[in-house]
């Protein structure tokens, strides 16, 4: 990665908040690989913050009967996660100051109805690199809201967690194949670390 890419560069943290992360999670990631990855994605934000890589922290927020009232959500998941106001709304990881924050991502895709794309033309950035929860949903609707609208996509695969290993194993392999680089957050750190 050259200096020029690491000035392209802005991540995107999604859905680390309550809703899928500690006891009142309405979608719980599952805990253990939490445990591992929560420690790593708050280094390599601080890290990103060092090279002055913009951070956007973005979270699912659904106004009741709206947002989660569709056969996806009633089949698979609880239509009251992350209702407006709900503590399940609230940042585990929390932005710090010179972080972004998208209040109400309301679909899987951080691009659909936020003001993401809005913050890369302003500062000016065509690289996503995508964090957070879950890898085999929103983070994939993300990678694949960026290459519809031109960005280039870099999933960082141990600072993101899914719903079980082998759909998030799946999610990162179409990213590789089909969407961006799939990279460690020490990869990433190495490639860009002389630039710092």
């Amino acid at each position: 990665m050259t200096s020029t890419e690491l000035d392209d560069c802005l991540v995107v943290v999604i859905d680390m908040h309550k809703g899928h992360i500690g006891p009142v999670a309405t979608i719980p990631a599952p805990a253990s690989e939490l445990d591992v990855m929560v420690p790593k994605l708050s280094n390599f934000l601080g890290e990103a913050r060092k090279r002055n890589v913009p951070i956007v922290h973005v979270r699912f927020e659904a106004v009741k009967g709206i947002h989660n009232d569709h056969p996806a959500w009633i089949e698979r998941w609880s239509d009251a996660h992350c209702l407006e106001g709900s503590p399940t709304t609230e940042f585990v990881l929390k932005p710090e100051k010179g972080d972004y924050v998208i209040e109400s991502k309301r679909t899987y895709n951080c691009f659909a109805h936020t003001d993401l794309e809005i913050y890369l033309k302003r500062l000016h950035r065509h690289t996503v690199v995508i964090t957070g929860i879950a890898t085999d949903c929103c983070c994939l609707a993300t990678a694949f809201g960026a290459i519809d609208l031109h960005y280039k996509v870099i999933a960082i695969s141990d600072c993101q967690v899914g719903m079980t290993p082998e759909s998030s194993s799946a999610a990162l392999g179409i990213v590789a194949d089909m969407l961006g680089k799939v990279m460690t957050s020490a990869q990433f750190l190495a490639e860009t670390r002389q630039y710092a």
